[in-house]
């Protein structure tokens, strides 16, 4: 019986019946988690999850649909804030222009490979050993975070952050064979959707683990708490090492959101060019519906403080003008319309100008309900009688 959830490439005869599997529930996914083995050309998900297939360029991987479960050392991975609006950790090879000039680290909202780390052991531990046994990850070990485009640490200092300076600068710093202490972060469980309390919890899960990172020297937890940096931060959510030891803090929460161990995913040839479709229903167990719910109203209050945090980074350069770009107050009249898309020559242009006469009408509909309104309201001060309720109520009376 299979127990791999199979992620195939389809180089070359992708216009095969296997195609046709699309209308038995498999459907396209822009916003895919990424298939490991880069590089890859397209990503498909599944939704509810049976038949999976999936299309690479030019390597063939079999993925153990488990395998990214347990967090284990030498592991890849993202971690995600918990708190309202969080984003994910984040690094890239621009400077801080100011403290301690090192690497920015920051929270970022959208799926990017500079929000890939590698999870190791402290300095002076035994390195990951590729043909050893795993070592998964628990609550209390010493970790580093090693950002794997450009191998620097997340790195804390007593120096003040650039925009909250009451709290300490979280950087990137050092490489493979530079660093130091300030690079150690102990792992705090916080608790486990699915295993309970922290006591419960046995082996760190991704997804469904709330932990907290808490700097071996200064004591100072990771946090990001929606205060956005200036330009040369690309408007990006600022990242610092939190004085207070807070427990109830949940933008001190994170989880791990991807997770990715090449000691769990055993390849395939590289050179092979086929496909073919594993029905996962069954050769793995299926959790329960409820396994791992959480509050409705909770998740959407989260993802719209997360939109509107991004959104509001969304502004033009201060030294650019933008002649098309609108305000609010030019939408009601039709003074400029919404330009939707870039101007890129390969681009569809989409530029919406609403119809004057619904336009203008509503508008000026909403004033004239204003007004009545008021007047309304003035009548009702002098004791007019306008609505009866009796009257208004007695047709739902009778039906």
């Amino acid at each position: 019986m299979l127990d791999h959830l199979a992620l195939y490439d389809i180089c070359s005869n992708f216009q095969s019946p296997l195609y046709d599997l699309e209308s038995q529930r498999t459907r396209r996914c822009a916003d895919a988690v990424a298939v490991p083995g880069e590089p890859y050309r397209q990503r498909l998900c599944i939704e509810p999850a049976r038949y999976v297939l999936v299309e690479t360029s030019a390597l063939c991987i079999a993925y153990d649909c488990h395998n990214s479960t347990e967090a284990a050392f030498g592991s890849r991975l993202t971690l995600k804030n918990m708190g309202f609006g969080g984003g994910l950790l984040h690094s890239h090879v621009q400077l801080f222009p100011v403290g301690s000039k090192q690497q920015q680290v920051t929270c970022y909202h959208y799926k990017d490979d500079n929000n890939q780390f590698t999870l190791l052991p402290a300095w002076g531990e035994s390195a990951v050993d590729a043909q050893g046994e795993m070592r998964f990850l628990k609550d209390g070990d010493l970790i580093r975070l090693q950002h794997v485009s450009t191998r620097r640490y997340i790195h804390s200092h007593n120096v003040g952050a650039p925009v909250t300076p009451s709290q300490n600068e979280v950087s990137c710093y050092g490489n493979d064979t530079t660093g130091d202490a300030h690079d150690h972060w102990q792992v705090e469980v916080v608790d486990d959707i699915k295993q309970g309390s922290k006591r419960n919890v046995k082996r760190i899960h991704s997804l469904s683990t709330r932990l907290r990172f808490k700097h071996q020297v200064l004591g100072c937890y990771l946090r990001a708490a929606n205060a956005i940096l200036p330009q040369w931060g690309f408007k990006q959510i600022e990242v610092t090492c939190d004085k207070a030891n807070n427990p109830g803090d949940k933008h001190t929460y994170w989880n791990i959101e991807n997770h990715w161990n090449d000691k769990r995913e055993p390849s395939l040839s590289s050179h092979s060019s086929f496909s073919f479709v594993v029905d996962i229903a069954a050769s793995v167990p299926q959790p329960e519906a409820t396994a791992f719910s959480s509050p409705f109203m909770r998740d959407f209050w989260h993802l719209n403080v997360a939109m509107m945090t991004s959104n509001n980074a969304l502004i033009p350069d201060p030294d650019k003008e933008d002649v098309l770009a609108s305000k609010p107050l030019d939408w009601p009249l039709l003074h400029l319309g919404l330009r939707m898309c870039g101007w890129g020559d390969d681009q569809v242009k989409y530029y919406l100008l609403g119809n004057p006469v619904i336009w203008w009408g509503t508008t000026a509909g909403l004033g004239l309900a204003v007004i009545g309104l008021l007047g309304y309201a003035m009548r009702w001060q002098r004791h007019y009688v306008d609505f009866d309720a009796g009257k208004l109520l007695s047709p739902w009376r009778n039906a």
